[in-house]
């Protein structure tokens, strides 16, 4: 059985990421949210855990109008894109990339990779459908592509 070596630190940076105070493991942290909640987080009543809000249909539409190459998966409530690179090597990078941005935002994607496709699925589970952080994470998505894409993606 292995061990993960754990060190305690106060609220601050640790590699670089904002944490909250406590026992963290030594390959990384949760970071902390700002203020204490994400931006879009709404508690619904007192004494209740804050959730993230969902949006609605319409604002799904207006959200993606300004990331024209994601869709709305109504059946599931979520936004997916398929991002195609030259190689697994740029998809791979690529996908640490987004891993990075979502740790930061302690928000994950759905995804899989098969050789050089990324098929990502944002949506928030807590909410039962597409907020905020799903567009958020998308737009970070759709930046890192531009860094690591050397061919143009056939399915937008």
């Amino acid at each position: 059985m292995s061990q993960v070596a754990h060190r305690r630190v106060t609220a601050g940076m640790f590699d670089g990421v904002p944490v909250m105070g406590g026992n963290i493991p030594e390959l990384g942290a949760r970071p902390a949210r700002r203020g204490g909640q994400a931006r879009n987080m709404v508690a619904t009543t007192p004494g209740e855990s804050a959730v993230r809000k969902k949006l609605d249909a319409h604002q799904v539409t207006e959200h993606l109008r300004k990331l024209p190459h994601w869709r709305h998966a109504t059946e599931r409530s979520a936004i997916v894109r398929e991002f195609v690179f030259a190689d697994f090597r740029q998809a791979f990078s690529f996908m640490t990339q987004v891993a990075l941005q979502a740790e930061r935002h302690d928000h994950h994607p759905e995804w899989a990779n098969v050789y050089n496709r990324v098929n990502i699925t944002w949506a928030t589970h807590e909410a039962g459908g597409v907020t905020e952080d799903d567009f958020r994470l998308a737009t970070c998505c759709d930046e890192a592509y531009e860094r690591f894409a050397l061919v143009p993606n056939a399915k937008g």
